[in-house]
């Protein structure tokens, strides 16, 4: 877990950086995921659709929330 909580900050700190960067915000709403953060995790997906509509990764990740 304790993992999990370092990526995440690092995930977040390089968000601040570039806040359209879409493989990070894949791999945080991956980690979320993870962490049954679905909440957190639909507003990574969100943004991804809203930067990228036709992204893969976004709609498979979209998929998998709306299943849980």
């Amino acid at each position: 877990l304790g993992k999990r909580k370092e990526a995440l900050m690092y995930y977040n700190y390089a968000l601040t950086l570039d806040p359209g960067h879409e493989k990070t915000l894949v791999n945080k709403a991956q980690l979320l995921l993870l962490d049954n953060n679905k909440k957190d995790a639909f507003i990574c997906v969100d943004k991804l659709l809203l930067l990228n509509p036709d992204s893969e990764e976004a709609q498979i990740l979209l998929n998998i929330l709306n299943e849980i």
